[in-house]
């Protein structure tokens, strides 16, 4: 499925966390994504979400979930 973790231990954000990083080898496996956009709509998307859209004040960014995390 994926390569060996990487345990990343922090406690950059004030408190003790553990981080199990995980990426695939074999990206054949995974499904196919029905996006269309090319490289430069999705860029111009990423920084206009992130430069005009997110709410730094009141969220934080977090890979592993599929929404902002609340602070």
């Amino acid at each position: 499925m994926a390569t060996e973790p990487f345990l990343v231990d922090s406690d950059k954000w004030g408190m003790e966390d553990t981080w199990d990083t995980k990426f695939w080898d074999d990206i054949g496996g995974l499904e196919k994504s029905n996006n269309e956009m090319t490289v430069s709509q999705l860029l111009i998307g990423f920084f206009h979400f992130y430069g005009f859209a997110f709410e730094w004040k009141s969220c934080a960014v977090c890979i592993r979930e599929s929404q902002p995390g609340q602070s």
